[in-house]
């Protein structure tokens, strides 16, 4: 027989609306639906504070059987929530349900009542009234309403979601994977709490939860591909939760710093109190107040900035100014601090100077544009002007050589290509090393490979490089094919920096673009970025960072390394084995966490734990970014189509820009066909001309020819432009609808063994 099944959760209730049809022969097979809930583990702090106590998480919950269906009940400090079940069949049949103790209940029906039935759930939030009663509410009127009314309204939904942006990149397994990113995305970021990065709304056991806390340089991945696709409101609830947080942030830096305006720790939890521990990296909060200033950049809100962007980026302004220090040379300097999470103190560490030539040019324009004034404005205007520069590092010739018709890489994964110059941005000046450091060296001998991640020195991880392209650690021998082309050389520079740090300066600050290309920054960064590209996706963008240089080569180049060298589950996702050796990494991986279960243990401190049910994943959001910003580039206020995409692509796309523009393209080998840009707000449109004459048209009449290298034109609110590289394309111009055939089957990347979907098995 066959069993058929169409679920959905419904788009505007917490309701799951799933029909079964049981096809199968002999109807006297029982069906049997149980609801429970047994609180699981916590795995705080990357594996390193578990309570091995079974009985935590028990408590609080409470089964309930009620004439329309069953429920349990947990309580929380906020309040008790509710999950409900009821079974409708198809000819009014309910089954009835029985409590089977505190953690379960369930019913089992057969015969022809259980031919074709409805399962309904429902979950409330925590609340102080009664949350059952709330749940049965939700359920009764979900069945009021019917299946198919509910499933049309959540169509409607998912359809206006997908057509706000249309990604094909030319690669159909990244497309399906970007897809996948805004899949989840979606269906994460709409609550009071934003998806934390690691498994978002998921698990593969019970409630099982890794980490435990919203952790920056992970978290602010999940928003980076968001505002490009057009999807603004996702960014709300975290925007939302850093907001509320606000009030412990300038406490903590009262308190703790002695200063004005607000900190925030790599490390909080929901509700914005600090982890006390990371407050070497200065960083976060001014990273934050970006994502303020770019929701606003995107939407134009103007109360959001008003009321929540501005208050909180003069609070990032006024803690960082207390990190910068006017120096004998008349320059601002940043004090001691770390490069981002953790490692050697500095000063002048690039993260801080590089998002400080972000952050007080755009708090003053904020509070230009509000028409406001503020007692620092004089002080931020007087460090942006007076900034000290990004410091370099001569690379020496067993690295670099120069040769009459330049620069040629000797080490690394881009080893033999041409590099702008020998200098690389430093990580800053090492207060104990008494010289300007570095995150990564080349490895010296090629047949070694491995890069050590500074938290795992801090664990006392530390690899002993074996030959014949392998490592062996106290995790195991693992295969160099899993890990990066590069090797900090602790003799000449310090390994212990966060790796890549130096390229923050290009992502996500933005201070370093295309729009630099003709300077030393530029140079210096191109360099970096090409000498330090290893395969470390996801603690390193460096699909964005390289598609912001425009190096396209490279950045192909870098979406091929995603798909031979980090494996992709066949559901879309990473599983991140929180630096331990993954499944993948061999066979002869260690599975157990024991190593880094020192915490909350006796004796010897060890934990016995299988990892592989308590793994968590991540989305791969820093790769659907770099898709973004490979095809559309919009940070410096010039929308820049097809910035990276190499002479062998052939895309097309709708992103969303700042300045509330959507922006069309179509790209042929390399080269933009033509570009459409529709105005919802009225802003003042500035294109870079992708051809030597562009000619432009608006609301299907012809405006003007331009052989700028910049197009720039007024708006209104509604205008569509279509930018051509002559009229008689105009002209000629068709529309024609493609119809693509949905996906029956799964997908295989072009090279390495990555696939989405899974083939069928019968």
């Amino acid at each position: 027989g066959s069993v058929g099944i169409t679920a959905f959760v419904c788009h505007d209730s917490d309701v799951l609306m799933c029909t079964i049809e049981n096809g199968l022969t002999d109807k006297t097979i029982p069906v049997e639906i149980v609801i429970e809930r047994f609180g699981s583990r916590m795995f705080h702090r990357w594996y390193s504070q578990v309570n091995p106590d079974a009985s935590s998480g028990l408590a609080g919950t409470e089964s309930q059987v009620k004439e329309n269906g069953a429920f349990i009940t947990h309580e929380l400090t906020s309040g008790r929530f509710a999950l409900g079940c009821s079974v409708l069949g198809a000819n009014g049949f309910r089954p009835e349900f029985s409590r089977e103790g505190r953690n379960r209940a369930g019913c089992g029906f057969s015969g022809e009542d259980a031919a074709v039935f409805h399962l309904v759930c429902a979950i409330t939030g925590p609340e102080k009234t009664d949350c059952g009663v709330l749940a049965d509410n939700l359920i009764q009127s979900a069945l009021r309403a019917g299946t198919e009314t509910l499933l049309e309204t959540h169509r409607t939904a998912w359809k206006s979601f997908w057509l706000r942006s249309l990604m094909e990149s030319g690669d159909d397994f990244l497309d399906n994977l970007w897809h996948l990113v805004m899949y989840y995305s979606y269906s994460s970021q709409r609550g009071k709490y934003p998806g934390r990065f690691c498994g978002f709304l998921w698990n593969w056991q019970h409630d099982f939860q890794a980490w435990g806390f919203y952790f920056h340089f992970n978290q602010q991945q999940v928003n980076w591909p968001l505002n490009a696709a057009g999807h603004h409101d996702l960014l709300v609830p975290y925007l939302e939760m850093r907001f509320n947080g606000l009030e412990h942030a300038t406490e903590d830096a009262r308190n703790i710093f002695g200063v004005r305006g607000a900190v925030v720790s790599d490390v909080t939890e929901r509700r914005g109190y600090n982890s006390r521990s990371e407050f070497h990296n200065h960083t976060p909060v001014a990273q934050i107040a970006m994502e303020f200033w770019k929701q606003y950049q995107y939407t134009g809100d103007h109360e959001f900035l008003r009321d929540k962007a501005l208050p909180y980026m003069i609070e990032a302004a006024c803690f960082f100014t207390s990190q910068f220090e006017e120096g004998e040379d008349g320059k601002y300097h940043a004090g001691c601090g770390s490069g981002y999470e953790g490692g050697p103190l500095m000063r002048d560490v690039v993260s801080e100077v590089a998002t400080a030539r972000v952050l007080f040019p755009a708090v003053l324009e904020a509070l230009r544009i509000c028409g406001e004034n503020h007692s620092g404005s004089w002080k931020w205007r007087d460090i942006s002007e007076n900034l000290v520069p990004l410091r370099t590092i001569e690379q020496p010739d067993s690295v670099i050589e120069q040769r009459n018709d330049g620069f040629l890489l000797k080490k690394g994964l881009f080893k033999g290509e041409s590099v702008p110059g020998s200098k690389t941005i430093a990580a800053g000046w090492g207060i104990e090393e008494k010289r300007w450091m570095t995150s990564f060296s080349p490895c010296p001998d090629p047949e070694y490979a491995v890069h050590a991640h500074p938290m795992w020195l801090l664990k006392g991880f530390m690899p002993r490089l074996v030959r014949k392209g392998e490592f062996r650690s106290t995790y195991g021998t693992v295969s160099l094919d899993a890990w990066s082309k590069v090797l900090p050389d602790t003799n000449g520079y310090n390994d212990k920096i966060f790796p890549c740090v130096e390229l923050s300066s290009v992502f996500p600050s933005g201070y370093i673009g295309l729009s630099l290309k003709d300077t030393d920054e530029y140079s210096a960064a191109v360099t970096s970025a090409k000498l330090f590209s290893n395969d470390m996706h996801g603690w390193v963008p460096f699909s964005a960072i390289l598609a912001r240089l425009g190096l396209s080569e490279e950045f192909s180049h870098m979406l091929e390394e995603i798909y031979e060298r980090e494996p992709v589950q066949v559901n879309g996702t990473r599983v991140d084995s929180s630096g331990l050796a993954g499944e993948w990494a061999g066979p002869e991986a260690p599975l157990d966490l024991r190593s880094s279960m020192a915490r909350y243990t006796t004796g010897t401190g060890r934990f016995p734990n299988q990892t592989k049910s308590f793994r968590f994943f991540s989305i791969h959001s820093d790769m659907a970014n770099g898709m973004n910003e490979m095809l559309l580039q919009s940070h410096d206020g010039i929308i820049r189509p097809a910035p990276a995409a190499d002479s062998r692509r052939s895309a097309q796309f709708t992103l969303h820009a700042v300045g509330g523009f959507v922006v069309s393209a179509e790209i042929d080998n390399g080269c933009v066909s033509w570009v459409a840009v529709e105005s919802r707000r009225g802003e003042r449109c500035r294109l870079a001309n992708p051809w030597r004459r562009a000619e432009v048209f608006r609301n299907g009449a012809f405006e003007a020819s331009s052989a700028k290298s910049l197009i720039s034109i007024d708006t209104h609110a509604g205008d569509l432009l279509m930018v051509l590289p002559d009229r008689e394309s105009f002209e000629k111009w068709e529309t024609i609808p493609i119809r693509h055939e949905p996906n029956k089957r799964e997908k295989r990347c072009s090279i390495g063994k990555n696939m989405l979907g899974m083939p069928r098995t019968f």
